[in-house]
């Protein structure tokens, strides 16, 4: 059975995680091991195993995803060509990387994905203060703050107005008549082929991968919409689809795989935790709230910034942790 203060940190670790996964559709795997990993290090955790915390990072994810994705906006921000690629991926990525956790070296596979992550960070650090350069020299004329909000100046006031979303397959007069079939939508998303799509491939592919294999899914999704850009709303009701995809094959393999052998019990699920699950849950829910409560106040150029954080925040986490299991393993040894 877990110590009390071993389920007082996996909820800290839920907490926290998935404000970040409320906020922005991604940062659950990441906030989550940031803040395990920390009580690991000081030692207040009977430590299980990363393993054993990835399986509670599942559950953690999985009771918030139905709210999440209720206040997604999916009706207005869902994408085809995602859905056509990114899901089929995770699907087929994530139980591969689950069935090599016993046979990958994870501590290597941990810092070279910190190092590219870190890279990326710098590399987008780099953008923003570009961007901001360039804001200052040039007067603005109508700035956009909201992806669907126009500020107006005149002197002292300023006036915000903010249109409805309105679906763009929605035409009007004759042009419902001209509407694609299926079969058309789903042949123009592939063909001709674009950098895009294949984009949503592979890294939806290393996102499934790096998800089953570590915990960690975000990383590679949250690249992808740095060198690709959509509207903010879109990538949060994109990636919390693709996240959910990636939760529900993730736990179906929990309750096939067999757990390994420094894990004290035959079954991920066992009645002895029963608590700790509670707990996490409960926690969880307290925690969605709060993130989508605080998605009101990103702005495009905020949503960068906190995804760019993320990344500093998991390349820190990967290389730091797999640094000191190899010493460790080394000493051992």
């Amino acid at each position: 059975m877990v110590a009390a203060a071993s389920i007082a940190l996996y909820c800290a670790s839920a907490f926290f995680g998935n404000i970040a996964f409320s906020a922005m559709g991604f940062g659950m795997g990441i906030c989550f091991l940031f803040v395990y990993q920390l009580g690991v290090l000081g030692g207040i955790m009977d430590d299980f195993g990363l393993k054993h915390a990835v399986f509670i990072q599942n559950i953690a994810i999985l009771v918030v995803q139905p709210l999440v994705l209720w206040r997604a906006g999916l009706k207005q921000n869902l994408r085809l060509d995602m859905m056509l690629t990114m899901v089929p991926m995770q699907l087929l990525a994530t139980p591969i990387g689950q069935v090599l956790q016993d046979y990958t070296p994870a501590e290597i596979l941990k810092i070279v994905v910190g190092v590219i992550t870190i890279s990326v960070a710098l590399w987008q650090i780099y953008n923003i203060w570009k961007a901001s350069r360039s804001d200052v020299k040039t007067p603005p004329t109508t700035p956009a703050l909201e992806d669907n909000t126009t500020v107006i100046t005149n002197k002292n006031i300023t006036i915000e107005m903010t249109e409805t979303p309105v679906k763009k397959d929605v035409e009007q007069g004759d042009a419902a008549d001209t509407e694609l079939s299926w079969l058309q939508k789903i042949r123009a998303v592939f063909y001709p082929l674009k950098g895009a799509i294949i984009g949503m491939i592979v890294f939806a592919f290393l996102s499934g991968f790096t998800g089953g294999l570590i915990g960690v899914r975000g990383p590679p999704l949250i690249i992808f919409f740095f060198i690709w850009e959509y509207a903010k709303p879109e990538v949060r009701a994109n990636g919390t689809v693709i996240a959910t995809a990636n939760t529900m094959v993730r736990i179906i393999t929990y309750m096939v795989k067999s757990t390994p052998e420094e894990y004290p019990y035959d079954t991920w699920f066992v009645m002895d935790d029963i608590y700790l699950y509670l707990a996490v849950a409960v926690t969880s829910l307290i925690a969605a709230p709060v993130g989508l409560y605080l998605t009101r106040y990103l702005n495009r150029s905020g949503y960068k910034i906190a995804l760019t954080m993320l990344l500093i925040i998991n390349g820190i986490t990967m290389i730091t942790t797999a640094t000191i299991d190899l010493v460790g393993n080394a000493k051992d040894v």
